[in-house]
């Protein structure tokens, strides 16, 4: 089946082939690099709607109670919140773009700060995965 621009949405690619051939040699005999093929399967496809539902479910268990013990400072607390979570996304999305690696954020903190600053980052979100489901069941639980 031939793709015309037509088929595809706008900035998407037209899909290719799950099994791609190595691209032909270019100059000084270096391989050029292929495309992967985009697969996301059905466990995939869960765990990615997991990841996005978690941190969601967190704000519906710790604001209420926020708002309940902490009185009228709370709501401006939550918009600082939201302009440090923007800010750090965006630094995300730059240095997501500056190195071209699916390690996350290990692969960033290496690139830029060096190995041994990657591996504590790399430890402090193993720590991070040790306590944030723990707080999240206990917030559920009350």
């Amino acid at each position: 089946m031939t793709h015309t621009p037509a088929d595809t949405p706008h900035g998407a690619s037209p899909p290719t082939p799950a099994s791609s051939t190595p691209a032909p040699a270019a100059a000084g005999g270096i391989p050029a690099p292929t495309a992967l093929a985009r697969v996301l399967g059905p466990v995939g496809a869960v765990l990615l709607t997991l990841s996005c539902i978690t941190p969601a479910s967190s704000l519906f268990i710790l604001v209420p109670e926020l708002f309940a013990g902490q009185g009228t400072g709370a709501p401006l607390t939550i918009v600082v919140g939201i302009v440090i979570s923007v800010a750090v996304g965006a630094c995300y999305a730059e240095l997501g773009t500056l190195t071209p690696s699916s390690g996350g954020e290990y692969a960033m903190v290496d690139a830029l700060l060096g190995r041994f600053l990657g591996w504590v980052t790399f430890a402090m979100t193993i720590a991070m995965l040790v306590v944030i489901p723990p707080v999240i069941a206990l917030g559920t639980a009350d």
